[in-house]
Parts: structure tokens; sequence; C-alpha cells
């Protein structure tokens, strides 16, 4: 081509050298990527899952525990491991669609374990590890999962080595640095919609037993827990959620999220104590 001085272009040697760098950092970015936290941490924004996508938004709707007790003074909640009960339902998605719960080691260390749906109806269980020091992805990993209500588990399994389990069974691990979370930054049980230009109304999804902490070896839900995500500018949930102070019918844990439920104000306790 005209104009093109084809003595000062990379030789074959240099060319095949750049490759070398750089397809390590494509095959990276072509693994399934998630996302997490809320007010006051806002989560880690990474690629969707799928290569195509709609759009480059990120929207969040689920439950935040609290970071600590206060009865009178306040005393930080730590724990070793963090447990989700979701369905998993098969839906048309364009852009990317998950369901996960999160952890936060004292290390800053974060992990999450679910499921997410991309550009399709197949759900897939994943887990995937962030360094929030430096916003880098560290681990991420799937396995094959079935229509249905499924335990998705994160927790010390030995030493700093943390296990991701779907139902018990593990199928990653990860050294998260140290043995127990943060007191900072919350355990969350979220539905994530990602790669999209605007959020929209998902099929009705149940978290049964919604967020379960690991203390002393022993499984136990939180107390209470509130709706932490506004929708852009708005302070209402992007799209409908429900826990136990907004449907009688549901126990003190459970929480359904899209379908006819409506949008929650942030802030507002999904559950408070046991009912």
């Amino acid at each position: 081509m005209a104009g093109i001085d084809h003595r000062s272009m990379p030789s074959k040697t240099v060319w095949f050298a750049l490759l070398l760098l750089v397809l390590p950092v494509l095959t990276l970015a072509c693994l399934p990527f998630l996302v997490r936290i809320p007010s006051p941490q806002q989560p880690p924004q990474q690629p969707p899952f799928a290569s195509a996508s709609s759009g480059k938004n990120y929207y969040y709707v689920g439950a935040e525990a609290a970071t600590s007790a206060c009865s009178p003074t306040c005393v930080p909640i730590t724990n070793t491991g963090a447990e989700t009960q979701v369905q998993v339902v098969s839906q048309q998605v364009t852009g990317c669609l998950s369901y996960w719960i999160s952890d936060d080691s004292k290390a800053n260390i974060w992990g999450q374990v679910g499921y997410y749906i991309c550009n399709g109806s197949t759900p897939v269980a994943f887990y995937q590890v962030w360094n929030l020091n430096t916003s880098s992805v560290l681990a991420t990993g799937t396995t094959s999962v079935s229509a249905g209500s499924h335990f998705f588990s994160m927790y010390a399994q030995s030493g700093t080595v943390w296990a991701y389990a779907l139902d018990g069974s593990v199928f990653g691990t990860h050294d998260m640095q140290s043995s127990v979370s943060s007191s900072t930054h919350p355990v969350q049980a979220v539905n994530e919609e990602g790669g999209v230009s605007a959020p929209w109304n998902p099929a009705r999804v149940q978290f049964g037993t919604t967020i379960l902490i690991e203390r002393s070896g022993v499984w136990t839900p939180v107390t209470s827990a509130s709706e932490a995500w506004g929708c852009g500018t708005s302070q209402q949930s992007c799209w409908g959620v429900q826990g136990g102070s907004q449907n009688s019918a549901l126990t003190a844990d459970e929480v359904l999220v899209g379908g006819s439920a409506p949008p929650l104000a942030s802030g507002t306790d999904l559950w408070n104590g046991a009912t």
C-alpha cells in the first residue's frame, strides 16, 4: 500500500514475540468474569462472561449482611466461610445474568461463587477470586449445574486456602492469604446483570437460605440483611426484591428477586431478626 515503508515494520520474529506476550492476556480476557460488592463498596468491574454482549453496564440486587453487631457496643462480625442456597433457573439472557454469594478475606482477597447464564439459556456454576488491592482477577473456574435449588459455598479449608463448592463438592480452591474474613467488607448474596445497556426484569428466583456464615466451625444464618443497591441515580433497586420484612410468606432469611416482586429503596431491611 502506498505510503508504507515496509522496511520500518517489525520482522516476523518480532511479531511472533509480541504474539507470545499478548496471547496469555487474550486468553484470560475470554474467561468467564463476574463481579461483586455494593454500597459502600462497589463490585470490581470486569468483562462479562461471554465475549458478545449488549452493553457495558452492571446492575445488582440482593442482600447485604451487617459487618458488625451492636448490642449496645459494636463488635465486628468475621467468619471463615459464606454460603447461599439459590434456585438455578434457565432463562433466555442477552449479556450475563448471575446469582452468587461473596466474601472478602482479611487480606482483601475477595471471592464469589454461584452460577451465571450468558447470551443463551444454559446455567453454569462458577467461582472467581479478585485481589481488591490491585483490582485484578486471581482465579476463576466453572462446573456444570442442573436446574433446581443448590448450595454454593466458599470457606477456609486448610490454613489460608479456601474451597469453592457446589452442594458440598469442591470444584476449586485458592489461597486467600488469610483464614478469616474482613471486618469491613460485607457478605453479600447477589443477583447481577452484567454486560447490558440497561437493567431488565429477570424471572423470579428464590434464595432459600440467603446468607449463611461459618464461625468457629458452625454454619449459622445472619440475623439481618438489607437491599444495598440503587439503580443509577435512583435510590430504588433496578428490579424487584422481597425478604421476610416485605412478604410474610417468606422465612427470616429467604429472598425473592425478579418476577413480580416490586423494587425496594436502597438500605431497606430484607429481614431483621428471627421471624
